[in-house]
């Protein structure tokens, strides 16, 4: 049976998730400004922050 949009109508992160994980986000940034290792991928047009990791909590 093929996939369909409809597969992963439950599936978004919204309401108070959403908010948790932007706090977490935040959380990490504040952490680690002061040594942010950012570069510029032109190829791809993406910042890339090597040193932050954000690990997304199980719902």
């Amino acid at each position: 049976m093929p996939i369909t949009p409809e597969d992963y109508n439950n599936d978004a992160i919204k309401g108070q998730q959403l908010e948790q994980l932007t706090k977490n986000v935040l959380n990490k940034v504040k952490e680690k400004q002061d040594i942010l290792d950012i570069e510029y991928d032109s190829a791809n047009s993406m910042i890339i922050a090597n040193n932050i990791s954000i690990v997304l909590p199980n719902s």
